[in-house]
């Protein structure tokens, strides 16, 4: 027998109902229906269907409600302001032209009724260096041109090669193995339990053994975090270290026309090339 599931899109009031159950800010549950209505357009007008999905929603009202309850524990005013959305749709609608991204922040501010045009934007360093610090961010994926990003992360500063690994992928057949991809979950295992940022890069043949690391689906028992790493017909709960992190770094074209949605869908996506570490006048 075979059961499909067939689930259509969360409708506004589908949205606005998920999102109250992550909220705790009174003053932010004032906005979800602004933000519902604002996403719901950017979700059914974007230009490659579902690069953009549920998960960015529910990150971007994540985001927001994390950054008020820290200004309420410090004792400040937990109100939503317009930087704070600025840095809350560029961490979320990224990976795409810059167009697409403008078209988003002016949604998003139309609909909830701000201006944007004196907010500060976050250049793309920042966005990535805010992801990294932020131990409940979702995983980081960087589009760019010829691996670019890998180097570039190095030399910005962004990581560190004392707390980093590099994984490199293979397209020959015989790399595609089944030997070949256990032995490079059981590298992963090991890398897993220390607080150090996994770059990926050409590691397609994996990332379906990762989907329960990538969705953040953990489980924690006596203070250790475990996610289940899957191969075959054959899954295992491992230890993760709540500082590990993982970053994929794919072409600009292989996101736009070859990646499955519901691979991208998982990540917090920036475009990062050499022109991001430019000074105005060096462009």
């Amino acid at each position: 027998r075979c059961v499909t599931l067939y689930r259509p899109p969360p409708t506004i009031t589908d949205l606005c109902v998920t999102a109250e159950g992550m909220v705790a800010s009174g003053n932010l549950k004032g906005y979800l229906r602004s933000l519902s209505e604002a996403f719901f357009e950017i979700y059914r007008t974007q230009k490659r269907n579902d690069f953009w999905g549920n998960r960015e929603f529910y990150s971007i009202v994540r985001v927001i409600n994390a950054e008020l309850k820290e200004l309420a524990a410090a004792g400040k005013g937990a109100t939503v302001e317009p930087q704070l959305l600025m840095k809350a749709v560029q961490r979320n609608f990224g990976g795409r032209p810059s167009q697409e991204l403008d078209e988003c922040i002016d949604e998003f501010f139309d609909r909830i009724g701000m201006e944007f045009d004196d907010v500060e934007r976050f250049p793309t360093p920042a966005l990535i260096r805010q992801n990294l610090g932020e131990p409940d961010a979702r995983h980081l994926m960087l589009l760019t041109k010829s691996n670019a990003a890998l180097r570039l992360l190095f030399e910005s500063g962004l990581l560190d090669h004392g707390r980093a690994e590099v994984m490199f992928g293979s397209t020959f057949p015989n790399d595609q193995s089944d030997i070949c991809v256990a032995m490079n979950l059981q590298r992963i295992k090991g890398f897993m339990q220390q607080p150090i940022s996994l770059v990926m890069v050409h590691c397609d043949s994996l990332y379906e053994s990762l989907y329960d690391l990538l969705n953040q689906h953990y489980m924690e028992y006596a203070g250790q975090r475990y996610v289940r790493i899957s191969h075959g017909s054959k899954a295992k709960q491992c230890p993760i270290h709540k500082l590990f992190r993982v970053i994929v770094i794919t072409e600009i074209n292989d996101a736009y026309y070859r990646l499955a949605p519901p691979l991208l869908n998982r990540f917090e996506k920036q475009i990062f090339l050499r022109r991001d570490l430019m000074e105005r006048g060096d462009e």
